[in-house]
This record gives C-alpha cells, sequence and structure tokens, in this order.
C-alpha cells in the first residue's frame, strides 16, 4: 500500500509540476508576444504616418535614458531574482516553492519588458531605428529567461528527492 501511495504522490507532484511549469510558459509567452507585436505595430504606423517626433536633441536624451534603463533593468532583474531565490526556504513544499518562483519570476520579467517598451515607444515617437534594435536586444534578452523545468529544477536547486517526484 505504501508503494502505490508513493507512486501517488509522485504523480501528483510530477503532474502538478508539469502544470506549473505549462503555466509559466503561457504567461511568458504572452508576455514576450505583446513586446513583439507592440514592435511591429510600431514599425507599421511609423512606415505608414512618418516620423511622430523630429527633434534630434530629444532622439540623444531619448537614447541615453533608453540605454541607461535597458542596462539598469537587465542588472537589476538578475540581481533582484537571484536574490529572492537564495531567500527561498527549502524545507517548504514544491508547491510553495513553484508559488515563489513565479513571483519572481513575473518581477523578473516586468522588469525587462518595461525597458523593451520604453524602447519602443521611443522608436514610435522618433523613428529613429537604434531604438527597434535595442528593443529587439531586449526581446532577445527577455527570450533568453524562457522558463523550462531544468531551469526551474536549477535555480529552486530542487533536492535529488524533489527532483524525482517531477521526473
Amino acid at each position: 500500500i505504501s508503494l502505490s501511495s508513493g507512486f501517488t504522490n509522485t504523480l501528483f507532484f510530477m503532474n502538478d509540476f508539469n502544470t506549473h511549469v505549462k503555466t509559466l510558459r503561457i504567461l511568458f509567452l504572452a508576455l514576450l508576444l505583446g513586446q513583439v507585436l507592440f514592435l511591429a505595430i510600431t514599425f507599421l504606423i511609423r512606415y505608414i504616418h512618418g516620423i511622430l517626433l523630429e527633434a534630434a536633441d530629444l532622439t540623444q536624451i531619448f537614447l541615453i535614458i533608453s540605454l541607461i534603463g535597458c542596462t539598469i533593468s537587465h542588472i537589476l532583474s538578475y540581481q533582484i531574482s537571484k536574490s529572492k531565490l537564495q531567500k527561498i526556504d527549502h524545507s517548504i513544499g514544491l508547491e510553495q516553492k513553484m508559488e515563489q518562483y513565479r513571483s519572481i519570476l513575473i518581477i523578473k520579467l516586468a522588469l525587462l519588458e518595461g525597458a523593451s517598451f520604453f524602447t519602443i515607444i521611443c522608436f514610435q515617437l522618433t523613428g529613429d531605428f537604434i531604438f527597434s534594435g535595442i528593443a529587439a536586444l531586449m526581446i532577445i534578452l527577455f527570450a533568453a529567461k524562457t522558463p523550462t523545468k531544468d531551469k526551474i529544477i536549477f535555480e529552486l536547486e530542487l533536492s535529488t528527492e524533489e527532483q524525482r517526484s517531477i521526473a
């Protein structure tokens, strides 16, 4: 009986963990798609209507703010997520770890997405393609954060027993 209940518990954790991973991936893809579509629509608007603002000084100011903002958001997303991951209590259950991981992932992605959106808006306002390049770079950095089963296991530092329960 204990063998079958252990199997049932393992099956429960595996299904539950896989559900969490799928949910995280759907959330991630929705955020990624939002950035890509916004950039594509901005290209279309620029093509149809041209440049909204034609001020070289403003373009330079936006460029400086954009570069600094993107750099800071990338560093902060790494530092904050690393700090919060280290604070996760390893004695809590897998379900609670996954809930905390989801919150950490949302913060990490929101920082990157905010910088990406700001840069796309700068492109929309100025028409300077340097902003579309910076936005594309931010989207690539964002895409590199795709939540996978292996990344989650690594970042949460799951024990061998926890890894077996979800394998």
